[in-house]
């Protein structure tokens, strides 16, 4: 499906344009944040049952910006895509600890204090 031409021509957003060889080239949409956003919800809800509504939720939106050619229909598809990988990669950055150890670093650097390797590897 092609977005009509009327929705999302709105000039001068940085995402719709590409630089490549040298020339531009209007690219009108990317994923769509809607079903990203929708998606995004159901991963963080806890509840089973509001995990189930949020999923419908995801499917109605995402099959609503099809049909009103919004977004072409790769963009709708990737939206889940992308936002699990970023999901799942924000949570491992939030569960590893390791912006600690960075922190711990740049705090003794800024005090003067050499930073040991040992200390670093006990967070």
């Amino acid at each position: 499906m092609r977005p009509s031409h009327r929705i999302n021509s709105s000039s001068g957003s940085v995402k719709q344009y590409c630089l490549w060889k040298g020339r531009f080239y209007y690219q009108r949409s990317f994923f769509s944040g809607h079903t990203s956003t929708m998606f995004l919800i159901f991963l963080c809800l806890p509840n089973r049952v509001d995990k189930l509504l949020a999923l419908i939720a995801t499917l109605l939106v995402g099959s609503m910006v099809l049909i009103q050619h919004v977004h072409y229909s790769i963009d709708v598809l990737a939206a889940p895509l992308f936002t699990w990988c970023c999901f799942w990669l924000g949570r491992e950055i939030a569960l590893s600890g390791w912006y600690k150890a960075a922190h711990l670093a740049l705090a003794k650097e800024k005090v003067g204090v050499r930073v040991v390797t040992t200390e670093l590897r006990k967070l």
